[in-house]
Formats: structure tokens, C-alpha cells, sequence
């Protein structure tokens, strides 16, 4: 009877461990569930400081974004830099929970499938 005691409890303490790491995997966010997509106008460009801003469609001030080395640009569906971007361009951004751009569509290329690169 202690045998069979002994195996049920540790059969409820492997179950009663998988639901809890089950539960904490599931409250980890991830920057591509939190990414959003900013559509504008970039108003300035600043290289040295790594910031784009951008008016976006419907609003009447510029919001500051960072971007970084792992930033992607993309211009007329093919690889750009950030040197290609400038003041007056059209662009979507993909942005990461953090506020700092991931992906940049410059230009009135096919910029509706964001997620195509």
C-alpha cells in the first residue's frame, strides 16, 4: 500500500511540475507577437543617432523611432540601407515592443505585404 501511495504522489508532483512550466512558457512574450506597423512620411533622418522619424498617415506630429545594425531596408522589393532613406519618403516600419524598428519598406513599391522580406 506505501508503494502504491508512494507513486501516486510522485505522479502528481511530475504532473503538478509540467503544468506549471507549461504556464510560465505561455506568459513569455515575444518581440514578433508585440511588433506593430507605423505607416508615414519620414520627416528627418538622423544617421548618427540611428532615428527616423515619421509622420504617420492621419496624424499631425512626427514620432521618433531607433533603429540598429540588425535593422532590414527594403526599397521597390529589393535590399536597401539606411542610406537610402530620406526626407519626403513614404515608408512602413516594422516595430518591436521596445519602440526600435526591425524592418523599413521605403518607397510606393509593393509596401502592403510588409511581411513578404
Amino acid at each position: 500500500m506505501l508503494k502504491k501511495l508512494s507513486l501516486l504522489f510522485a505522479v502528481l508532483l511530475l504532473t503538478a511540475g509540467f503544468a506549471l512550466a507549461q504556464s510560465q512558457d505561455a506568459t513569455k512574450t515575444d518581440d514578433t507577437m508585440s511588433k506593430s506597423q507605423i505607416k508615414g512620411t519620414v520627416t528627418a533622418v538622423d544617421m548618427t543617432g540611428k532615428k527616423i522619424s515619421v509622420k504617420q498617415e492621419g496624424k499631425t506630429d512626427s514620432t521618433d523611432y531607433t533603429f540598429d545594425d540588425t535593422t532590414t531596408f527594403w526599397k521597390a522589393d529589393k535590399a536597401a540601407t539606411s542610406a537610402d532613406l530620406k526626407a519626403g519618403d513614404k515608408v512602413i516600419l516594422d516595430v518591436n515592443s521596445s519602440n526600435v524598428v526591425t524592418k523599413v519598406n521605403i518607397g510606393p513599391g509593393k509596401m502592403a505585404d510588409s511581411d513578404k522580406h
